[in-house]
């Protein structure tokens, strides 16, 4: 008996490119299937933890909670907050947001108010003392979080809490109000007329944490524009709650808007936002104006702080969802290339081995 014949050689290599090709498949499936779900689509991820809505917001509690440790669970305190945009330099409007007070002691549960806005860029809250005490205050805004099963629900989301205080980075000018208080008698073009003006702080800051200037500018001016008027009113007894008075002259008659500026220690001034008065000059009787004392001053109590836009910082806008993509097809792509160009490369040769090994038996 003939001894037996080997395998062909072309054969072996055959299965060898076939092992190859089923090995780089096997692998493109395990790469599918374990490509990260998020990127698949195939389930929602859950939400991350809330982060501060508001990001480029400072918020800073005004003063420390004042309530003696012995306070009953109930009463009253008072709570501001000032929000200071440190992108638009200025301060932020904002509604909407609650106010907590957390207990000092104990599990029971925060007291929580919606807070109200006095003045744009600050609000106040009457907050009951929960069980245990006076503790730590918390802001807060409603956002939504949602689970990993796609359903979602409201939540609430603190806001970071920069400090105690004033904002350091607030012009003085920005954290005040005047107001023009009644003036007695006529105003006449030409002489010298007692002007009063009261400064109030926006937060319940006490005067150590946020100093009064002891003298303030006051400039008059026509509707228009025009500057016609200017000087320095002083606290008659400095201290805080006292007006700002002075003398100034108004050379001509008409109706006069009055603004404030703060006067520094440096003597430098930042103006004060909004206008007072107005209050209307008349003429005097002698002169050719606009007759004797027919007319009168009005003193217009303190307008509102305009209602800039400074400050709106929105809440981000989540990224588009990219859950629909799936794995990355031009990776999968370039090893359906590789794979292909590995095919072509090997296949004349195998053919070439298949027909000589062929020929070769037939020899």
């Amino acid at each position: 008996m003939g001894p037996s014949h080997a395998p062909a050689r072309g054969s072996i290599v055959a299965r060898a490119v076939a092992r190859a090709i089923l090995g780089v498949v096997v692998l493109i499936a395990v790469l599918i299937a374990l490509w990260p779900t998020g990127v698949r689509g195939a389930t929602p991820a859950p939400s991350p933890e809330p982060v501060d809505p508001f990001p480029s917001v400072q918020t800073w509690i005004d003063r420390p909670i004042e309530a003696p440790p012995d306070a009953p669970a109930g009463g009253l305190v008072q709570v501001g907050v000032t929000l200071w945009s440190d992108r638009n330099h200025a301060l932020w409007p904002v509604d909407g947001l609650v106010i907590k007070l957390y207990p000092a002691k104990g599990k029971a549960a925060p007291s929580a108010v919606k807070a109200t806005s006095d003045v744009q860029g600050h609000i106040v809250a009457q907050l009951p003392i929960p069980r245990g005490g006076a503790g730590r205050v918390e802001i807060v805004t409603t956002g939504q979080e949602c689970a990993a099963d796609g359903t979602c629900h409201d939540t609430d989301i603190p806001l970071r809490i920069s400090g105690t205080g004033p904002p350091p980075d607030a012009p003085p000018g920005d954290l005040v109000t005047a107001e023009l208080l009644p003036i007695t008698g006529d105003v006449v073009a030409g002489r010298p007329a007692t002007i009063a003006v009261n400064l109030r702080p926006i937060g319940l800051w006490d005067n150590e944490a946020f100093p009064l200037p002891d003298r303030i500018e006051l400039t008059g001016t026509l509707p228009g524009g025009g500057r016609i008027a200017a000087g320095q009113l002083r606290q008659d007894r400095p201290g805080p709650g006292q007006p700002y008075r002075g003398s100034i002259r108004f050379p001509d008659p008409g109706q006069i808007t009055l603004g404030a500026a703060y006067i520094d220690g440096s003597g430098r001034t930042q103006p004060i936002s909004g206008e007072i008065g107005p209050i209307l000059v008349i003429g005097t009787a002698t002169g050719g104006g606009t007759g004797g004392a027919t007319g009168g001053a009005t003193g217009g109590g303190g307008s509102p702080r305009p209602t800039s836009t400074a400050g709106g910082a929105a809440a981000p806008v989540a990224g588009s969802s990219t859950g629909d993509q799936g794995p990355p097809w031009i990776v999968l792509g370039a090893i359906a290339v590789l794979v292909l160009g590995l095919v072509l490369f090997l296949g004349e040769p195998l053919t070439r081995r298949f027909r000589d090994g062929g020929d070769g038996d037939r020899r």
